[in-house]
């Protein structure tokens, strides 16, 4: 019985994945697929390109070593309704600690409901079960470890919990990055290894987490109002890279637009605009709206909404 729910499940999953670019090839070789889905209006309308520009408390995710330069507590709330009943949201919160660099804390989470249960080959289903990811990141930032100007260290500490209808795995993972502003002026660059950490094991069955290294860049021009990113991640374990390039543009103070793309779609399958993302940001007493446009073709659009503040 466990079995027979797990791989409706994995087929879930396996259609989440292609649709969120975790590709064709690979899908399905490593668990807690959720944690591949970028959190934040403003990252993912760039395509996912921000881990060299991570200058929000959305560098919990992106790259913790980001929260280094933060002069105020943030609070963020994200929230996506994907197709398929799947829900997806992220709360966050950072400070600085003066001379000891900066602490952040954020709940990552995915739910499903109404998945059919079928224990034999009938055409009618047995009832419905559910299925929850989440995931606990505590972070801390400094640049005092490595005596280089300009560079950003960062950690975060992940408790991970995945329930599949009464069954439930845990894990712990670990993501280590820098940022590094580059002698070259207005070009940062970014390094960080993400998910390592052990297996997700539901009864005897145990998977790797996608473990990803991700090598990023960002330039700022027309001083400071037009930023250029690009991120290329490796996938280890499910084999597969992947390109992101994005752009923000700030109007003024409080409006900005953005656009990007993901090299790795499975575009063919998707059709549309499938890769392409575009957005914008609203600034209005301190508190910051963002909205993001993901088209996914055949399987629908989506729609990311973030709200945060500095105080």
């Amino acid at each position: 019985m466990m079995n027979i729910k797990r791989k409706i499940l994995l087929l879930v999953f396996a259609g989440l994945a292609s649709a969120t670019s975790l590709y064709a090839a690979g899908v399905g070789t490593t668990a807690a697929q959720f944690l591949k889905i970028g959190v934040g209006a403003r990252a993912v309308a760039m395509g996912g390109a921000f881990s060299a520009v991570a200058d929000n408390i959305d560098a919990i995710y992106w790259n913790p070593a980001g929260l280094a330069d933060q002069k105020n507590k943030q609070v963020t709330a994200s929230y996506i309704q994907y197709f398929q009943g799947i829900n997806i949201g992220f709360l966050g919160y950072s400070q600085p600690i003066g001379k000891l660099g900066a602490l952040g804390v954020g709940l990552n989470y995915l739910t499903i409901g109404g998945i059919e249960r079928r224990t034999t080959d009938v055409d009618t289903a047995e009832g419905t079960f559910g299925a929850n990811d989440m995931a606990l990141y505590l972070s801390y930032a400094d640049t005092r470890f490595i005596k280089l100007p300009g560079l950003r260290l960062g950690a975060n500490l992940k408790v991970l919990r995945q329930t599949l209808d009464d069954k439930v795995a845990q894990s712990f993972a670990l993501d280590v990055a820098g940022l590094y502003k580059t002698p070259l002026k207005n070009l940062t660059a970014a390094l960080g290894i993400y998910n390592l950490g052990t297996s997700v094991k539901f009864i005897n069955d145990a998977d790797p987490l996608p473990l990803n290294i991700r090598l990023s860049g960002a330039y700022r021009l027309m001083n400071d109002a037009l930023v250029v990113a690009l991120d290329v991640d490796d996938y280890i374990y499910d084999e597969r890279i992947t390109e992101s390039l994005g752009l923000e543009y700030s109007i003024n103070k409080a409006l900005s637009a953005r656009a990007g793309y993901k090299l790795g779609m499975d575009s063919q399958s998707l059709g549309g605009l499938a890769g392409f993302s575009a957005g914008f940001g609203v600034n209005v007493w301190s508190i910051q709206l963002d909205y993001a446009f993901v088209p996914y073709g055949e399987l629908s659009d989506t729609h990311r909404i973030t709200l945060s503040t500095k105080f």
